[in-house]
């Protein structure tokens, strides 16, 4: 099967001509959970980092500030917009150290044995050939280097009370994400990828953030929630997979959720790693 990306507006990013500036604020909870598996997972300073799918590169800053002056931090993603914002936010924050580059995911053109670790945060579930991105990592990861990937799983995210409506969007999603490659389950399906592509110390770690959690309005900031659904409905409104009307009573429904003081939402992430083989002697 090709790899081949899903169109914009199935990632869930807008129009491409928008996605630069909307997808510049970072899930800071995210972020935090994959550094920290990253660096139970071996990662330290001086390292040389790339990572797959960067977009406009959040995480990759973070990346670099963290590997530090003598370490390396390459970004790939395949939309020339995104990259382009990626390097006029890393200039701007001048870090000398951080790169990125147009191409491929399944088809780099990095050198093998390149990295001591290489990543990918929520890709997986938006491409077709999930096994051949897996590949590519592994080629470019150094004997040893680390492996890492990360996703959420919507199959493990609780809305209670979940009005019917948000429940018939999620479902919506799921059936769309599906029928162009991806999942909107990839997140238990890590281990298996990795698993396959041969790595070594295979492990999952699964993190959960609720609502009554102090720092909960970090992991899903209420305004920042409403700005990504806007968007992501405006997409099916566009490719005819939602009627405004439809569309709206999805605002609602979130809206509802939302501003209901006895409401609780639990969502999951997953981040599984690995290390490539040794080469034999």
């Amino acid at each position: 099967m090709p790899c081949r990306p899903q169109p914009r507006a199935a990632r869930e990013f807008g129009p491409e001509e928008e996605c630069s500036d909307s997808m510049v604020t970072a899930n800071t909870w995210a972020q935090q959970v994959d550094l920290r598996v990253l660096v139970e997972a071996g990662l330290g300073r001086r390292a040389t980092v790339v990572e797959w799918g960067c977009g406009v590169g959040e995480f990759a800053r973070l990346l670099s500030r963290f590997v530090g002056p003598e370490g390396r931090v390459i970004g790939v993603d395949t939309s020339a917009f995104a990259i382009t914002r990626a390097r006029e936010l890393a200039s701007q924050e001048g870090l000398e150290n951080l790169t990125f580059e147009v191409g491929s995911l399944c088809r780099s053109r990095l050198a093998p044995d390149l990295a001591h670790a290489c990543v990918a945060r929520q890709v997986l579930g938006r491409i077709d050939a999930p096994e051949e991105v897996v590949k590519e990592m592994v080629r470019v990861a150094s004997p040893g280097g680390i492996v890492a990937v990360a996703d959420d799983d919507e199959g493990l995210a609780v809305y209670d009370p979940e009005p019917h409506a948000l429940a018939e969007l999620r479902a919506l999603l799921a059936r769309r994400r599906l029928a162009m490659g991806g999942s909107k389950a990839a997140g238990r399906s890590l281990f298996r990828l990795l698993f396959g592509a041969g790595l070594e110390g295979v492990r999952v770690v699964v993190s959960t953030a609720n609502s009554t959690d102090p720092e909960w309005s970090q992991t899903r900031d209420p305004a920042g929630w409403l700005a990504e659904l806007s968007k992501v409905v405006r997409d099916l409104v566009d490719e005819n997979a939602a009627t405004p009307e439809e569309a709206a009573r999805y605002g609602r429904a979130v809206q509802e959720l939302l501003k209901n003081p006895q409401s609780f939402v639990c969502v999951s992430r997953l981040v599984a790693y690995g290390r490539r083989p040794l080469r034999c002697a």
